[in-house]
């Protein structure tokens, strides 16, 4: 999820408007999100110690679910069903 905001980010296809309510807690909470590589090469995300990931992780999951091939609507369903 977080590679594909990432990816996104780097490309210019996802921007944040400054007229966002929470644009500033946005910018900073990306400033402060951190990947981590693991000995073995596994990677992790999160912020600093201390720090907020919350919006990061809201819009990663948005964009995650945005880049997938659209979905049936059973799958749909079974998603709105989750909330």
């Amino acid at each position: 999820m977080i590679s594909t905001l990432d990816a996104r980010l780097h490309t210019g296809e996802l921007k944040f408007s400054d007229a966002l309510a929470d644009a500033d807690a946005m910018s900073e909470e990306l400033r402060d999100f951190r990947r981590k590589v693991s000995d073995a090469g596994r990677s992790t995300y999160a912020a600093r110690v201390g720090r907020h990931d919350d919006l990061v992780l809201a819009v990663a999951i948005a964009v995650w679910w945005a880049a997938w091939p659209r979905r049936s609507s059973t799958e749909v369903s079974r998603v709105r069903g989750l909330i």
